[in-house]
């Protein structure tokens, strides 16, 4: 059967699909985030397994320093690809000939960029009073900053054509190997050690991507091997995504390489459980934020952006607020499921609980503002918040320990809710 053929089947049968829902009242952005907050539901129970498995594989100690590696390297994590995906999914929306000559070339771009990002990675490490060795730090290094982006990326080709289920699928292969290869290593009986799971972590993220790179060739017929177009054009237009991607990002890792270097390692395993925990309650925001941005970006007028707008801000605030009660109400049963070793994240849970209420709405004021084409607006105004985050963290950390990275991380949302608000009513 040709590439024509399976198009034809596929657009067949979205089409009864989209009328069954339509009679339901359900809109085409509402299947396109049902579609896509399925998928990332699914992302987060897998992240959450794989969560549960390593922190009891290797206990609060060995635990530690493996989140102390992630979280020096996912500070960079979210500049890796320099806004590849984003550029493919801005230019190519809507035609699948454009991801053609836009495939190889965010290929090749997420390659360079993971390269070039390493070293800084690699020579932090070095600086750490505690480092670990070298091969560590690039096996997570290249799991981070290569493997990830090229899933993101993929993920955007397949939202640019309007293949939401294959999008939703394939954001979830890396996590589903890297659950695969840790329940390999304990079922080879591997010792728990930094050094077993790293392996297992870079290994299933190796290939969660080949296989993302594959699911584009089977959903589109375009292969990495395309006409690229001019690297320094993607690279160049990239950056004011990169940029943004990693200010806005950055509050969410930046506390644990402060409280790393500031508190120790001893400190940062029950924290960085408390976090991951916590902001698996993010994961449905994402993915409407997600499928929100294309329809953002091809909105015609002012008029039609703001429908669109209050329609995520509404969803978005009606979630928070039920994800903050549920939170917080979870917030006693994380030794529970992650050993009685983590008994201080059940605390740390508990006080992020008003977390995803202030996020849901900062995370739908900052999709304007990128959809809008207002993305500078949006670094300035998330560089506010990060500055808040790292000012508490310094001057409280001692203090208080943890905990200060908790009040400073939502007295930045608040910062940028307030900026974000201020510059949308503008």
């Amino acid at each position: 059967m040709g590439q024509a053929d399976r198009d034809s089947r596929v657009t067949g049968r979205q089409a009864v699909i989209g009328n069954l829902l339509a009679r339901a009242g359900v809109g085409r952005l509402g299947v396109s985030s049902i579609v896509m907050t399925s998928g990332m539901l699914f992302r987060g129970m897998v992240v959450a397994i794989y969560l549960v498995m390593t922190t009891r594989w290797l206990g609060e100690a060995e635990y530690g320093r493996f989140a102390a590696v992630v979280a020096t390297v996912m500070v960079l994590a979210p500049a890796g690809g320099w806004g590849a995906g984003q550029v493919l999914l801005r230019r190519a929306s809507g035609t699948q000939a454009g991801i053609s000559s836009l495939w190889s070339t965010s290929l090749l771009q997420v390659l360079v960029a993971g390269c070039l990002l390493l070293f800084p990675v690699v020579l932090f490490n070095l600086a750490l009073p505690s480092s670990p060795s070298v091969l560590v730090v690039l096996l997570v290094g290249i799991a981070e900053l290569i493997a990830i982006p090229v899933t993101i990326t993929a993920a955007s080709a397949l939202q640019a054509v309007g293949r939401f289920g294959g999008s939703a699928l394939v954001i979830c292969l890396v996590p589903s190997v890297r659950l695969l290869a840790v329940l390999l290593a304990l079922e080879s009986g591997l010792d728990g050690t930094v050094w077993n799971v790293v392996l297992a972590h870079a290994a299933g993220s190796l290939g969660g991507a080949l296989l993302a790179i594959l699911a584009v060739r089977i959903a589109t017929g375009v292969s990495w091997r395309s006409r690229r177009q001019p690297l320094r054009q993607t690279l160049r237009e990239g950056t004011r995504y990169a940029s943004g991607a990693m200010v806005g990002a950055a509050h969410l890792e930046l506390d644990k390489v402060l409280i790393l270097v500031m508190v120790g390692t001893a400190a940062l395993g029950a924290y960085t459980v408390g976090f991951r925990a916590a902001s698996l309650a993010l994961v449905p925001l994402a993915a409407l934020n997600g499928v929100t941005l294309p329809r953002l970006f091809a909105s015609q007028s002012t008029r039609e952006r703001r429908t669109i707008f209050l329609a995520l801000l509404r969803v978005s605030v009606a979630y928070g607020v039920v994800a903050s009660i549920l939170l917080a109400a979870a917030s006693s049963y994380v030794p529970m499921v992650f050993g009685s070793d983590f008994a201080d994240a059940s605390r740390y849970v508990l006080l992020m609980a008003p977390w995803p209420a202030f996020y849901a709405v900062r995370s739908a004021l900052c999709t304007l503002l990128t959809g809008s084409g207002k993305q500078y607006d949006r670094v300035a105004i998330e560089s506010a918040g990060l500055v808040t985050l790292v000012a508490g963290c310094v001057l409280l950390l001692a203090a208080l320990g943890p905990e200060a990275a908790i009040y400073s991380l939502i007295c930045a949302e608040i910062v940028v809710v307030v900026l974000a608000a201020w510059r949308v009513a503008k």
